[in-house]
């Protein structure tokens, strides 16, 4: 990234940290296997460091959550089911509560250093 920014350019990068995984209705295992595809399930939360190592100034980190549920549904049914429906909203009678999933990302602004 360095190479492409001009000195002093700004970047933005956004990250997601498995770490922060909300869900209301937990199968056991369910955020290991979710971020086990992941080359580092908890890169969000390095994301200052990392940029601080290789040459920017980082003058702004951010966290947020981003509810994933819905997501989760069109991905497709056998993903979808690993989740179990929550049972806290459901009247008598009515249709389960989609599962709520929601997804920790860790965000970071940095400027490239000018050359020394």
């Amino acid at each position: 990234m360095r190479r492409v920014l001009k000195p002093g350019g700004l970047i933005g990068l956004r990250a997601g940290d498995i770490g922060g995984l909300l869900m209301d209705a937990v199968p056991e295992g369910a955020a290991q296997a979710f971020g086990a595809n992941l080359a580092n399930p908890h890169l969000g939360r390095h994301l200052g460091r990392l940029l601080r190592q290789a040459g920017f100034t980082v003058p702004r980190m951010t966290a947020s959550y981003e509810v994933i549920t819905e997501t989760l549904g069109k991905m497709g049914p056998a993903l979808a089911a690993q989740f179990p429906a929550g049972t806290s909203c459901c009247l008598p009678g009515s249709a389960p509560d989609p599962p709520f999933v929601a997804l920790a990302w860790c965000e970071a602004t940095a400027r490239a250093g000018y050359p020394g």
